[in-house]
């Protein structure tokens, strides 16, 4: 568990756990952005140690309720488990349908590493709305529009035929690719949208 301490010492020190928590998280998105949009891939150093970062980070705080909270602190080792485990997770049907690469889900991981199993959630609906805007700018941009929207159809087929639905019709082949998004973008507005849902106080449901 994180170290307990007795005594906060007010604005000062809640501050300085929420820096704590969120300027490496600021970082790891920039720099992943920055890689993905330059090399089209996001280092696994990088998402390593922001996996690494959120474990210690966790660890070794004042004992809170996460970095959004308003009493903002350390959850425990076990949490920043849980927050990657979720943030991976979730992300990994989309990996298996090809929308997105391998380190794109680690980036996910270190998100939720970072910010634990309860912050990650609201972060992820953003994320895959932001996906889903990236997604079509670029098919847009690229002029595959309607490439983009037939592929989604096959996947909700194969998804359906999967599912052992009756009366589903045979499935196409999938048709050529409309290129890969920089999924590092939507993560990053994602966790920025995500991180201002739960400041705001806004009920998930």
């Amino acid at each position: 568990m994180a170290w307990p301490l007795p005594v906060r010492s007010g604005f000062s020190m809640d501050a300085m756990v929420v820096l704590a928590g969120l300027v490496p998280l600021a970082v790891m998105l920039i720099v992943a952005v920055r890689s993905d949009l330059l090399e089209q891939r996001i280092p696994n150093k990088l998402v390593a140690a922001g996996m690494l970062v959120g474990l210690v980070l966790h660890t070794a705080l004042p004992e809170g309720n996460g970095f959004l909270a308003p009493w903002p602190g350390a959850l425990g080792p076990w949490s920043a488990l849980q927050g990657l485990a979720i943030g991976g997770g979730a992300m990994l049907p989309l990996y298996i349908l090809r929308v997105m690469g391998a380190g794109d889900v680690k980036l996910m991981a270190a998100v939720g590493a970072i910010l634990g199993p309860s912050d990650i959630v609201p972060v992820l609906l953003c994320t895959f709305l932001a996906g889903g805007l990236v997604s079509v700018g670029v098919a847009i941009a690229h002029g595959v529009a309607g490439r983009l929207f037939k592929n989604l159809g096959y996947m909700v087929q194969v998804t359906l035929v999967k599912l052992n639905l009756p009366g589903m019709p045979a499935v196409e082949p999938p048709l050529e690719s409309v290129g890969k998004a920089p999924y590092a973008v939507a993560v990053a507005l994602g966790t920025l949208s995500g991180v201002f849902w739960v400041l705001s106080g806004a009920q998930l449901f």
